[in-house]
């Protein structure tokens, strides 16, 4: 897998400090996934009982690069899917701007919509906090929010 300029990857990290063969992995070994693609087995640059940082960087010879993470995680739940944890805010957002959504009407009851979204996306604490910024009116249990800037 090529890694481009101004792409999201899902990556995944899978690491054993012991014996217990976690996910395969020898003691001291780790991968990687991206995008569901593995890569690794790897051996760590020193055999340690526990994980007490992640660092992540480009090589010597690509030095100009940012990593920027909008999602971290850490289970040891084995039945754990990446995909229960991310919800790409950014591509949603341009999508709502494409589109020109700029009014979301929501009420306050638990519509099974709400239900729907909220398994996806935190509607209060960033849906209308970062995109929908402005309350324009409410009535009952609706309220009528509007995103200014598109």
């Amino acid at each position: 897998s090529v890694i481009s300029n101004d792409d999201w990857y899902k990556l995944k990290f899978d690491f054993e400090c012991t014996d217990s063969n976690y996910s395969g992995l020898n003691q001291y070994h780790w991968k990687i996934a991206i995008n569901q693609s593995e890569f690794g087995e790897y051996a760590f640059v020193n055999n340690v009982s526990n994980i007490g940082f992640l660092s992540m960087g480009t090589s010597l010879l690509h030095f100009d690069y940012s990593v920027l993470i909008d999602d971290l995680n850490v289970t040891w739940n084995p039945n754990f899917k990446i995909e229960y944890c991310l919800f790409d805010y950014l591509k949603i957002f341009e999508y709502l701007k494409e589109i020109s959504y700029r009014f979301l009407i929501l009420s306050k009851e638990n519509t099974e919509y709400k239900k729907e979204a909220e398994e996806f996306i935190d509607i209060y604490g960033e849906l209308i906090p970062l995109f929908y910024k402005n309350k324009l009116y409410e009535y009952g249990n609706l309220t009528v929010y509007y995103a200014p800037y598109l």
